[in-house]
């Protein structure tokens, strides 16, 4: 019998793709017991999912709180030392706090980072650990967003020993999992004269959200065509671009209107958003919430910059929804020769051309829908990505 430990610096019923990842995994954690095995879980607030029956909330912050996480945020690409204290009041100290909560180890348990932050910090305490398997959420390369999010660090001394501590972590693990065969490459090509005992494999992320039918009807209450993008409202997501593209619709007259869910991390967007009325910022919603939103909807759009492989894709696609999302990370292996989705580059322009598209009706959405559907069944379950996972940990 195995003791599986799953570690994840972040608040478990927060609303993110790497929660929802990781609430998959308490929630379904049966089928990593059924041989036997037990399963633990670290992270902030589990206490809040730990029941499969309760629906997870997202962590929902005053707006004195955004407003001090957005100056914070702002002021760190200008001050070494305000990068400093940023980054370990956001990350750092989290990881640290779950890192506390194991008090010992055995030379048989597992352990499973969903993190890498926590991952140096567990590796730090109990430098004999073995059995460690990492899932990186990104694109391949450990270190860009981190230094993408606080460019102070991706310079000198800081960005030298932040890549030492990475590879610290990278020798020390059994297993490297990817969400795509893009992140592998790229993770290759970066670390090719770097000699790793761990085995690397591509397990594609998977989502269930609780189903609510499907109430859509091409805008039937609005008589126009309803959008929904899911993700932190920040410049990363690409929502920046899109509320661009909103004020050129809103010139144009073109009938879409685009509702957009997830945390208000950068509360300039939202502030900005307020001039137009064709898009709306609803703030972090839970489950349920999503799933509702996602049932109302006419198509899904994501304009991100970066990105690894995005649930909130995946969530869309189980409520039948044609996809349109910017060509970066994995998001092109998503699709089946296109006949989901469309593939848009990252700019203001395409973001416009593809919704202008989508408003003169180029496109069968109800088609799309159907087989971006059919899609998220063959691949895209909870259910096959933790048979992977199984497998991969020889449980």
């Amino acid at each position: 019998m195995n003791q599986i430990n799953f570690l994840f610096t972040g608040f478990a019923d927060a609303a993110n793709g790497a929660a929802t990842f990781f609430r998959s995994l308490i929630e379904n954690r049966a089928l990593f017991e059924d041989n036997g095995n037990t399963c633990k879980f670290y992270c902030q607030n589990l206490k809040n999912v730990l029941m499969v029956e309760r629906q997870p909330k997202p962590s929902v912050s005053s707006t004195l709180h955004l407003k001090i996480r957005s100056v914070l945020y702002t002021s760190s690409k200008y001050s070494y030392l305000l990068t400093l204290f940023v980054v370990n009041l956001l990350l750092l100290r989290h990881a640290r706090r779950v890192v506390s909560q194991i008090k010992s180890i055995n030379d048989s348990d597992i352990w499973f980072s969903n993190d890498i932050f926590v991952a140096y910090y567990f590796l730090k305490k109990f430098p004999e650990a073995k059995k460690i398997s990492l899932v990186l959420h990104n694109d391949g390369d450990p270190t860009k967003m981190l230094f993408g999010d606080y460019p102070k660090l991706s310079k000198g001394v800081f960005k030298n020993n932040i890549e030492s501590k990475v590879l610290s972590i990278l020798k020390k693990s059994d297993n490297i999992i990817f969400l795509s065969d893009n992140s592998l490459e790229r993770f290759n090509r970066k670390y090719s004269e770097v000699k790793l005992i761990a085995n690397r494999c591509v397990i594609s992320n998977g989502v269930e959200l609780p189903w609510v039918e499907n109430n859509r009807s091409s805008g039937a209450n609005s008589g126009k065509i309803v959008g929904i993008s899911i993700g932190s409202i920040n410049r990363r997501k690409g929502f920046d671009m899109l509320i661009s593209a909103a004020e050129q619709m809103k010139k144009d007259n073109l009938q879409i209107e685009i509702n957009c869910l997830g945390d208000l991390s950068d509360l300039s967007l939202v502030h900005r958003a307020k001039a137009f009325d064709n898009i709306r910022f609803l703030g972090a919603k839970d489950r349920r919430e999503v799933a509702l939103a996602l049932s109302n909807a006419d198509f899904f759009i994501l304009c991100s910059r970066d990105e690894g492989m995005p649930i909130s894709i995946i969530e869309a696609m189980q409520y039948k929804l044609p996809i349109f999302a910017t060509n970066v990370g994995a998001i092109n292996q998503m699709f089946t020769d296109g006949r989901e989705g469309v593939l848009i580059n990252p700019t203001r322009e395409s973001i416009y051309n593809v919704l202008s598209d989508i408003d003169n009706k180029k496109y069968n959405l109800k088609e799309m829908g159907k087989l971006s559907y059919e899609k998220y069944n063959k691949d895209y379950t909870v259910a096959k990505m933790i048979l992977k996972y199984i497998k991969i940990l020889k449980i």
